[in-house]
């Protein structure tokens, strides 16, 4: 074994300067609120914010602007055999994106309520940054070990956001059982890893790629073992039936700013792992793993959109509704899965996975967005009788949300149909009819729920209070959101060929 190589060493840390920021601004965060916790209040979002774009610029430079439209795709800390254990390709690029996007507008959520619960913190900003951080390496790993250390440490800041209001009971109650439940889950996910070791002799999803390239024989039940269980112990985090009981208890209790976080970026990070890990070292056995994920679809999608109907809490409604969401996201996978070699499946399936978590993370955000928007005297304004006569307290608001609701359900014209008309696509394209006729009529289900938010919103009548002051950085959330959501609708072009790059999937 060759010694150690300091250049070699830095030139592949210089691969991960993103995660580099990210960890070494966490730190500067803990160390500025115990030092100066005044002062980092005050602007400590902000920091975060540039923070975040700074990331984002050094992300996005990774892309390469070769006339071609390549992406540079290049393996850092390659283990004894030579397989990276750290890669940067077009999908890790597009899906670190996503996180820092996730991200952003949590922090620009968290800075409304600087007195209540503490959400613009350094502690909060540092448990978000940490969260992305260890969300990079489900994008960018290679090795299990390094994608496992990423997902706990993306999970760790996740249990501490829920439980941030230590106050609130409900909060305690649902940071305590996502704790218990995502401990299951990752030792189940552990033990899956070890079978897979066992079966291929690799933790490497190269390794593990190359050894069921050679050989059909062997510890096959070991492996088809091992398989089920990490798609048990990823399925918890992506709140895919009937892994998802953990989901609306969590939501509802955590802050609204936290909230949104888990519905966006941490469910964005979970399905790069499922993504990574199953394109990467099981593409070329979809035909074993695919059946699973279409009973996961269906389920998530049914059960998710069913229970929503009966939520009179918006953030319970929009936590089951995350829940058909994932089922609607594994349909991209099933297709990738299912593709037989088909490049054009194939890239259709990654493609259409990428940019729906786009128009989604943009949607979903500026609806949480929205029940932020009507905390008020320490109380939540998260029932739906609180939306009661929105539009006359805020009307640009109110036809924010409109745009958000239209768009989750899937509606023509807004940027939801889009990502469902390719995710719906890449179904049909490898015969799964039935799953994307499921899929639409679940779609139909969730238009009632959202409808009920509308009707109050918009028909009923409120208490008669006078118009919301918004804050300048919920203000531009909602914003965002907002502008995006209905600029994807009607010219989708532009996003469309950046979820393209996710194609580009290092040795996939």
């Amino acid at each position: 074994m060759a010694g150690f190589d300091p250049a070699v060493f830095i030139e592949n840390l210089a691969w991960m300067k993103p995660e580099l920021l990210l960890a070494g601004f966490g730190l500067l965060l803990l160390l500025a609120s115990a030092t100066v916790p005044v002062a980092i209040r005050q602007v400590g979002g902000w920091l975060t914010l540039a923070v975040l774009a700074v990331a984002a610029f050094l992300v996005t430079a990774q892309l390469s602007a070769g006339s071609g439209g390549t992406v540079a795709s290049t393996g850092a800390f390659p283990d004894i055999a030579g397989n990276p254990a750290f890669v940067v390709d077009g999908f890790a690029v597009v899906f670190k994106l996503i996180f820092l996007l996730g991200a952003a507008f949590t922090v620009l959520m968290s800075m409304k309520y600087p007195d209540t619960d503490g959400e613009d913190s350094a502690e909060f900003l540092a448990l978000v940054v940490f969260s992305v951080f260890g969300m990079m390496f489900l994008a960018s790993g290679t090795g299990l070990i390094t994608i496992y250390i990423g997902l706990e440490t993306m999970a760790l800041a996740g249990y501490l956001l829920v439980g941030f209001r230590v106050q609130e009971k409900r909060a305690n109650e649902g940071a305590v059982k996502y704790f218990v439940l995502g401990a299951l889950a990752s030792g189940i996910l552990l033990y899956g890893i070890s079978l897979v070791y066992g079966a291929t002799g690799s933790i490497n999803l190269y390794g593990i790629a190359a050894s069921l390239a050679g050989d059909d024989s062997g510890a096959a039940g070991f492996l088809g073992l091992g398989v089920v269980l990490m798609l048990v112990g990823i399925g918890f985090k992506v709140a895919a039936v009937p892994f998802h009981m953990w989901a609306p208890d969590a939501y509802e209790g955590a802050t609204t700013p936290a909230t949104s976080f888990l519905a966006t970026a941490a469910k964005a990070g979970a399905f790069a792992m499922l993504l990574r890990v199953f394109v990467t070292a099981f593409g070329d056995r979809g035909a074993d793993w695919a059946p699973l994920m279409i009973l996961l679809a269906a389920a998530s999608m049914t059960v998710g959109n069913i229970a929503a109907l009966r939520q009179d809490n918006v953030k319970r409604m929009l936590a089951f509704s995350s829940v058909g969401h994932a089922g609607y996201v594994l349909m991209g996978l099933i297709a990738v899965g299912l593709s037989g070699g088909d490049a054009a499946i194939r890239a259709r399936g990654l493609l259409s996975v990428a940019l729906y978590l786009f128009i989604y993370t943009f949607a979903t955000a500026g609806a949480f967005a929205l029940v932020a928007l009507l905390r008020k005297n320490g109380q939540p304004g998260e029932m739906l009788d609180d939306f009661n006569g929105l539009v006359k307290r805020h009307p640009v608001a109110s036809v924010c949300m409109l745009l958000f609701l239209l768009s989750l359900a899937g509606i023509p014209c807004t940027a939801g149909f889009i990502g469902k008309w390719w995710l719906f696509g890449a179904a049909i394209k490898v015969n799964l009819v039935w799953l994307a006729v499921v899929a639409v009529l679940n779609s139909v289900v969730s238009l009632y729920y959202y409808a009920r938010v509308m009707v109050a919103i918009f028909i009923r009548d409120g208490d008669g209070e006078s118009k919301i002051q918004v804050p300048l950085p919920l203000s531009a959330a909602i914003g965002a959101a907002g502008l995006f959501t209905l600029v994807i609708g009607v010219y989708p072009q532009p996003f469309i060929r950046l979820a393209r790059y996710a194609v580009l999937m290092m040795g996939a």
